[in-house]
């Protein structure tokens, strides 16, 4: 993992991923965003980043695709991802893989909240950045 770690924002709520990717820098994180699913999975494939963190539903490819396509390369199989959604929790669930390295967080999201997952996926607990 990179020092600070390099995560992939992917929402197509532009003011939302602002915020997100604002807040994520302030506490030490470097952060690209993209704002559809196939600029995700370019992004993906060209950055490797430490972690992505997605909309579960955008247009050009859903936060799933993504996942299922970043899956069958053997460079970004293992990128830990967290899908954030608005969608309705039994919804959510039958889209989102259970796996050890995948988390799935209901919007609204709070930066606490995200930051707690960030750090359990990438296994930072205790650790800080700034």
């Amino acid at each position: 993992m990179r020092k600070p770690p390099l995560i992939l924002l992917a929402d197509d709520d532009i003011n939302l991923v602002r915020l997100i990717q604002e807040a994520l820098q302030k506490r030490g994180y470097e952060v690209v965003a993209v704002f559809d699913g196939l600029q995700a999975v370019h992004k993906a494939v060209e950055l490797k980043p430490d972690l992505i963190i997605t909309d579960l539903q955008m247009p050009a490819a859903s936060g799933s695709t993504v996942y299922h396509r970043l899956q069958h390369s053997s460079e970004t199989f293992s990128i830990p991802v967290i899908f954030m959604t608005a969608v309705k929790p039994e919804e959510a669930r039958k889209k989102v893989p259970k796996m050890d390295r995948v988390r799935l967080l209901f919007k609204p999201v709070t930066i606490d909240k995200l930051e707690h997952s960030i750090h359990d996926l990438l296994g930072m607990e205790g650790e800080e950045l700034t």
